[in-house]
């Protein structure tokens, strides 16, 4: 065999044994980062989860009902007194406690503890066992769901009257598009880089801006928030049916309460509980330098007019300049959906 072609062979033999390396490395690159997503993800559930779990025991003359729990530690029994006089309930073993309830009324106790606790009360007969295991939910977690809903799918802000949106949401989708960081984003800095508005509810999580949550605590509820607003993104756009109903809940999921409150009373943004009547004029977070032109546009035709401000409030009212009102590109907000949500804002009268 000559020189040449055994270079040649070699040569052919390295690229091989480099081209298949590659493949290898590649696949267990891809496996790795399945992995790293699957354990961010399972964080992620971990720091949104609520920090604590409520269970109801109803204390009756017959007894407790449910006589025997099973609970996570750090959760809490809410105990209703259905006696009709005032009753001390006692908790001995691993979580001992007293606690006095008025007639018709409720006490708790948050068990702290690992073991079994019997819970007894005066007068009533049998007892309840409560059995407490290793805590499920890391009581130093973000807390999300006090506000999104256990499962992210929004919920009122305390007794704010504030809408805290729905995060499986196309809308997060499509601003991921075009921004990518936005989630992480959001849960860094807070409402803010949302709304602009620097009052917002939704805080600051970072600790390097004062918050409590870590980069990896963050990452993976960007991981968690990121999957759902995907799913939801992957999902084929249904027709919104046009009726105030529908409206509503498109109010709801596109996250119009997070400024302008579940009962459109206002917040961030201002009070539409009249919009269906008369154009939002006062209390507007910025001057509108076409403001004269937003009435005349909804004295004419006050559908095109919310049309127009929804979809751009910046381009059409204010010379290109923010408004504080979000765009609402059709990406965003299907055209039965922006429908149907003015639909919802006219009928407020």
């Amino acid at each position: 065999m000559g020189a040449k072609t055994l270079g040649v062979i070699l040569i052919t033999g390295l690229a091989l044994f480099t081209a298949l390396y590659w493949l290898a490395e590649a696949q267990v690159r891809d496996t790795r980062f399945e992995e790293i997503q699957a354990q961010l993800l399972e964080r992620g559930e971990e720091y949104f989860a609520p920090d604590n779990i409520t269970y109801e025991v109803v204390v009756s003359s017959s007894g407790f009902d449910p006589a025997t729990l099973e609970i996570e530690v750090n959760s809490t029994i809410e105990f209703t007194n259905t006696l009709g006089s005032p009753v001390t309930i006692r908790g001995t073993g691993a979580h001992p406690f007293m606690s006095s309830v008025d007639a018709d009324a409720g006490a708790s106790t948050r068990f702290g503890a690992d073991g079994v606790t019997t819970v007894t009360a005066d007068g009533v007969s049998g007892s309840l066992e409560v059995a407490s295991g290793p805590e499920a939910l890391n009581p130093l977690a973000a807390n999300c769901a006090r506000c999104h809903g256990p499962e992210g799918e929004g919920g009122q802000v305390g007794d704010t009257g504030i809408q805290a949106p729905n995060l499986h949401s196309r809308a997060i989708f499509e601003k991921l598009k075009i921004n990518p960081e936005y989630v992480n984003l959001v849960i860094r800095y807070g409402g803010v880089v949302v709304s602009g508005e620097v009052s917002s509810r939704m805080p600051a999580w970072s600790n390097e801006v004062g918050g409590p949550l870590t980069v990896e605590q963050i990452d993976a509820l960007t991981a968690l928030v990121e999957s759902w607003a995907t799913e939801a993104g992957e999902q084929p756009v249904e027709e919104v049916p046009d009726t105030v109903e529908a409206g509503a809940q498109v109010y709801v999921d596109a996250g119009c309460g997070t400024c302008h409150a579940a009962d459109l009373s206002g917040g961030a943004g201002p009070n539409l509980q009249t919009i269906g009547s008369e154009p939002v004029t006062e209390d507007l977070p910025v001057p509108l330098s076409q403001l004269d032109q937003l009435v005349a546009d909804f004295e004419e035709d006050p559908r095109r007019m919310l049309e127009l401000w929804i979809r751009d409030s910046a381009a059409n009212y204010n010379d290109g300049t923010g408004t504080g009102m979000p765009a609402h590109p059709d990406g965003v907000l299907s055209e039965s959906a922006l429908r149907a949500l003015i639909t919802f804002l006219l009928d407020q009268t």
